[in-house]
């Protein structure tokens, strides 16, 4: 019994093993049909790629020659522009020579008239200074004669009070010399004066 037993258990596992073989075989049937089928796809896939990167390539050098025919182009167009910039600046440095030129004459032909100008300010300020001056001396001697003026008008009017003063005195000292009787103003005069009242009183009444 005990021998029947491994005798199933090894045909058992004869059995499995050779599943397993076949199993195994199948897998690599498989892989190796996988194997040969990538071994093909990779062929055409790397002339595929060849052919692409050939394509590429060609693509790359006329994008290349294009860019470099447009490099050209560019070149010639910078030289030429280049050419043509630097005649402008040649002609806008002679002009701009010239107009500094003129500008030089003319300032100096300015700078002459301004300087005759100034001589000539100079000059008139010059005169005009000493008719200020002279005016000046005018104001001041205006003053003085104002001065003198004043002071001979307050002369004239003292004299003409003094003058006043004197007359008033005088007929004072005649009206003394009068009433007292002294002098050429005195009784005789007095006396000669009444008499030809009495004359013309009597001639009056003889009249009427």
């Amino acid at each position: 019994m005990d021998r029947c037993k491994k005798v199933l258990s090894l045909a058992k596992k004869h059995d499995a093993l050779k599943f397993q073989c076949h199993e195994l075989n199948h897998q690599l049937h498989v892989a190796s049909q996988i194997e040969i089928a990538k071994q093909r796809f990779v062929g055409f896939w790397e002339s595929a790629r060849k052919e692409q990167l050939k394509q590429s390539i060609l693509l790359d050098v006329q994008n290349l020659r294009k860019k470099q025919t447009f490099i050209e182009g560019e070149r010639t167009n910078a030289l030429q522009a280049a050419g043509i910039i630097d005649q402008y600046y040649d002609w806008k440095l002679a002009s701009i020579e010239s107009e500094i030129e003129n500008w030089m004459n003319r300032f100096d032909r300015e700078k002459e008239e301004q300087d005759a100008r100034f001589q000539k300010a100079r000059a008139t300020e010059k005169y005009w200074n000493e008719l200020l001056q002279i005016h000046e001396q005018q104001v001041r001697d205006i003053g003085l004669l104002e001065i003198d003026l004043e002071r001979w008008e307050e002369d004239a009017k003292f004299k003409v009070f003094c003058h006043r003063m004197a007359t008033k005195l005088q007929a004072w000292w005649r009206g003394v010399m009068v009433r007292k009787g002294f002098g050429r103003f005195g009784t005789a005069g007095r006396n000669r004066g009444k008499k030809g009242k009495g004359k013309d009183k009597k001639a009056k009444k003889t009249r009427k």
